[in-house]
């Protein structure tokens, strides 16, 4: 179920961006962060704390100031995106459900297999398979696969042994806040106001989901 939760975001999300701007993909990628306390009460019947709420609201908003663009319409390429955002958001909360149950190394694993399995059904029954590798994009594809995806999926789901899933996915959002930093530092792109407040929007969610701890996990640990 990890697995192919993983792989459905990951090929919903580079589906949507042929339809939709890198902007709009990635602030509506980012509503997982809501999406997550809900499919925990929904499925696990966890009660969402006022806190998680108010942290997974504030995230929202700061990833809508950092990542939206005028002229904000839902075309095919958005709709693709927030069902993407469904397929994240199922990732985390599953890694909560199984993390203490199993190894997350196993765990990463297992995820890890079978998203690359379907990823390889995927590229086969696709057809039009054309590799004219050059060094730089095999060093580019090694880094995403070994660093980006399996070692930053591995320690995902060894943290979530003792950080909620609302916490968890609040706390991923910093994404976008990293994205931005490292967007000034190697682009150089400008420093803007909104960069500023969307940051601050995102890391005062972080602090506000974390305050006073998660009772469950802290018993666990």
């Amino acid at each position: 179920m990890l697995g192919t939760a993983l792989f459905g975001g990951f090929a919903l999300q580079i589906i949507g961006l042929q339809y939709t701007t890198a902007s709009k993909n990635a602030f509506l990628t980012a509503t997982n962060v809501v999406m997550v306390p809900i499919l925990a009460f929904v499925f696990g019947r966890k009660k969402i704390l006022p806190r998680s709420i108010i942290g997974a609201l504030t995230a929202l908003l700061g990833a809508g100031i950092l990542s939206l663009q005028p002229g904000f319409v839902i075309g095919k390429g958005d709709a693709l995106t927030l069902l993407c955002a469904v397929c994240f958001a199922a990732q985390i909360y599953l890694t909560g459900r199984y993390v203490n149950a199993i190894d997350p190394a196993i765990l990463n694993f297992m995820q890890m297999l079978t998203a690359f399995l379907l990823s390889t059904i995927g590229l086969v029954t696709t057809g039009g398979i054309a590799l004219h590798p050059s060094i730089r994009s095999m060093v580019a594809v090694l880094y995403l696969g070994a660093v980006s995806t399996s070692i930053c999926y591995f320690l995902q789901t060894w943290a979530q042994k003792y950080v909620d899933e609302t916490g968890s996915a609040i706390i991923l959002s910093m994404e976008s806040v990293f994205g931005t930093v490292f967007s000034i530092i190697i682009l150089h792109e400008e420093v803007t106001m909104r960069m500023v407040i969307g940051s601050v929007l995102i890391l005062g969610a972080v602090v506000i989901s974390q305050l006073g701890g998660d009772p469950e996990k802290k018993e666990q640990g």
